[in-house]
This record gives structure tokens, sequence and C-alpha cells, in this order.
């Protein structure tokens, strides 16, 4: 088939479209604190980190105060916990007054001297999606068709069993090697306004025309109307493999 450009009219406008998809992404880290009790005493303001943890394109860490990262005001001491985003050293959520220590050593996240703390971090990532519709084009097929049907601006034609059909030297020439040769090589026909076909069923070369055309399959009831039913089923199908030979 021959390679054609289509021009968009003008006076209908593009149309564009983007959508924003909100994609939460989870990650889980375990910071095991194995002999926990030794902690007790590293003073105010120490803490003990985890390792480097990747979640959603970022780098992550858990920074563990066991005896707070500041004095707290009633006396008590707290431990406390913080998430940092590593990757832009920003500390991204976190506890001051995580857990009472004493309460703490008691509860069961401790377990023979080693507490184990879960970091389950979500990333909410952003994706725009954006693409261009342009005004629906027609349907090549169709539009082919109709041309054909037309006659319109037809260079040539065809006498098939005395029924004439106007075609377009142009669009057989892109679709078939002989017609090319017929009407643009070295050997072309000087007179080629109205070439005769023979041995050849006009219902037949008409629905050749249809599928060089349209590149597709006539309705062969519609090609054939009037014609005997059993013929159309046992023939036709052959006769169109002759004519495309």
């Amino acid at each position: 088939m021959a390679n054609f450009a289509l021009i968009q009219d003008p006076e209908t406008p593009n149309l564009t479209a983007s959508t924003s998809k909100n994609v939460i992404i989870n990650g889980s880290h375990n910071f095991e604190i194995q002999g926990f009790s030794t902690t007790k005493g590293m003073g105010v303001g120490n803490s003990l980190s985890s390792d480097t943890f990747f979640v959603g394109g970022h780098c992550w860490k858990v920074h563990f105060y066991p005896d707070g990262d500041r004095i707290d005001e009633s006396g008590q001491v707290h431990v406390s916990c913080f998430l940092a985003l590593v990757s832009d050293s920003k500390n991204v959520r976190g506890y001051k007054a995580f857990y009472k220590r004493t309460e703490l050593e008691a509860s069961e996240f401790v377990k023979d001297d080693c507490l184990t703390i879960q970091c389950t971090v979500g990333v909410v990532k952003t994706f725009m999606d954006s693409f261009k519709m342009f005004a629906q084009l027609p349907d090549l097929g169709e539009f082919y068709g109709q041309l054909l049907d037309s006659k319109e601006g037809s260079d040539v034609s065809f006498k098939v069993e005395g029924e004439i059909f106007y075609v377009h030297k142009l669009i057989l020439s892109t679709r078939s090697p002989v017609f090319k040769a017929q009407f643009f090589g070295p050997l072309k026909e000087k007179k080629t306004r109205c070439i005769k076909i023979e041995e050849m069923h006009a219902p037949v070369f008409k629905a050749l025309l249809h599928f060089i055309y349209c590149d597709a399959i006539p309705d062969v009831g519609e090609v054939l109307a009037g014609l005997d039913a059993k013929w159309v089923a046992t023939t036709m199908t052959q006769h169109l493999l002759a004519a495309a030979d």
C-alpha cells in the first residue's frame, strides 16, 4: 500500500489530556538491637542507627536513642525513635517520647535482651501521563471505496463482459506491479484509456477492484446480487484467485 500524509483540518482543534496517578510504595525494615540492657546509660542525645535501606527510590535509616534525644522535663527517661531520609538528610517522622524506658524493658518487644524495631515506610509517588488526541480521521478503506464508486478523477477504464469500470492508474499501480508496469513501465501501452479484460466475469473483477482499493474482501452477497447462490458458494473463491494471479 502506498504511504500517505494525512493533514488534519486546521479548523478542528487538537485535544490534550493528562492523568495524575498517585501510587503508594511500601517497604519495611527490621532493626534489631541485641544486648539492649547495655544501652542503658548511653546518655541523652546518643543514638544507635540501623543500616541504610531503600524504599520508593530513597535511602532511609532508623535512629534509636536509648536515653532519649533530649532531656525530659518530667524527669522520666523515654526512648526516642526517628526515621531519617538519608538521601536528602531530613528527618521524616520521629517520636521524642516513644516509650518509657522502664515500660519498654518489661514489654514483649524485648526478648532475650534483644529489641526489634519494625519500621514500615510508605512513599507516595506521583506519575503523570499526558497525550494528545487528534480529530478522528476517516477510515481509509471507506474513503477509497467511495472514490471507486464515485469514479471521480478516474483516468483509465476496464471493460469486462461489456461492463465498464472507471478506476485510477495511481492507485492500481501502487497495489499491483503488473498494473505499474502496464501504466508507467518502459513497455507501457500508449493507449490505456480503456482496457478490455478477457476470460473474467464482471462481478469477479468488481470484487478484485474492491480489494485493491479498500484492502478488504467485499461482501460477496452485494457484489453478486441476483446471481445463483450455489454458483457464488462454489466458484467465487476460485475465480478471485484466478483473477489475482
